[in-house]
This record gives structure tokens, C-alpha cells and sequence, in this order.
């Protein structure tokens, strides 16, 4: 386990800046630059999304004085695994869940209502509620995720 895992606090720091840096107008010219939104190769964006991923954090952690070295796997991946139980943390991170998925603490079941998640336009950035999606409300909304880790 990397040692900045230990320090809460530091954790804290380094995920709000990550998060501040990965929406930063520069940050998103890059992303652009490199991405050729002709091509749907998901594979491709997911590629230059860990590159933009790891750099970002790279400065993160230069930031705070923590070695970069500690980067050996994805960043927000290894958040999720060894904090995903810390609400204030899950919450900061949750807009980086696949299509900006929001983190539900608790226990889903079979047979459970499905929460009124929000979805990040990737885009826009506008949060747009799973109900507005459901146009045909006779028929059932059918829901498929998948998680690339």
C-alpha cells in the first residue's frame, strides 16, 4: 500500500487537486489535442484518459511534496480500493467513475428502486438525473455498467 494512503488528510489534498487540475481548461485542451473526437475507439480515449490521468496526479502529488514514485498504478483506481469506504473522499472521486456514475454508499438488492443517479454530460458537464433518460415510462429502463479497471 502506498504510504500517502495512511494520511487521510494528504489524501484529501491530493484528490481535491487531482479533481481541480482534471477539470482545468489546460487539462481539457490537452485531452483535445491529443483525441480526435471523429474517432469512437473507446479504447484510444480510455488510453489518453490514464496518460492524462497519471500526469495530472504526477503533479498532484509534486505539489505535495509527495514522491511520484508512489504512482505505480492508476491513481483514482487505487483510491476506490483502499478508500472507497470514506464518504468526503468517494464523493470528491465520483465524478470520475465511468460517465460520472455517483458512489451510493449502502447495499443494493434484487428487486431494490433504482436510485436517481446524475450523469456528467462529457461535454457540457451538466449533471442530468438517470430519470430524465427515462422517456418511455411504460417500457423499463434497462441500465448496463461495466467497470475497466
Amino acid at each position: 500500500m502506498a504510504s500517502y494512503l495512511g494520511d487521510r488528510d494528504l489524501v484529501l489534498k491530493l484528490a481535491s487537486r487531482f479533481k481541480e487540475l482534471m477539470f482545468d481548461e489546460s487539462t481539457m485542451q490537452k485531452f483535445n489535442q491529443r483525441c480526435d473526437p471523429q474517432n469512437s475507439d473507446a479504447s484510444k480515449w480510455l488510453g489518453i484518459m490514464m496518460d492524462i490521468e497519471h500526469e495530472v496526479a504526477s503533479v498532484a502529488f509534486a505539489e505535495y511534496g509527495v514522491d511520484t514514485n508512489q504512482l505505480t498504478e492508476r491513481f483514482l483506481k487505487t483510491l476506490r480500493q483502499n478508500c472507497g469506504n470514506d464518504k468526503e473522499i468517494s464523493e470528491l472521486i465520483s465524478c470520475f467513475l465511468p460517465y460520472g456514475a455517483q458512489v451510493r454508499v449502502g447495499d443494493l438488492r434484487v428487486g431494490d428502486e433504482r436510485p436517481d443517479v446524475e450523469l456528467l454530460h462529457f461535454q457540457t458537464k451538466e449533471k442530468i438525473p438517470l430519470s430524465k433518460l427515462h422517456i418511455n415510462k411504460e417500457r423499463p429502463l434497462v441500465v448496463i455498467a461495466s467497470s475497466i479497471s
